[in-house]
């Protein structure tokens, strides 16, 4: 039974792995990969967008805080 499967993944692996079948699998993940880290990106853009946005909304708050109660 050993001999088998060595037969049958032998084969498989010649038919499903050879240098250009690797090479477009390759490119693809590759391609994939290139897509979700611009997504990645982007969203990460946005978010520190907001992170600045708003600590500028808190430090205006704090500001006003602190001017009225010194006004007291």
């Amino acid at each position: 039974m050993d001999s088998l499967d060595e037969l049958v993944t032998d084969y498989l692996t010649q038919r499903l792995f050879t240098g250009e079948r690797l090479q477009k699998i390759i490119a693809e993940v590759s391609s994939k990969r290139a897509i979700k880290a611009k997504e990645v990106d982007v969203r990460a853009s946005g978010l520190l967008k907001q992170v600045t946005e708003y600590e500028g909304h808190l430090k205006r708050l704090y500001d006003s805080i602190e001017r009225g109660w010194r006004s007291y």
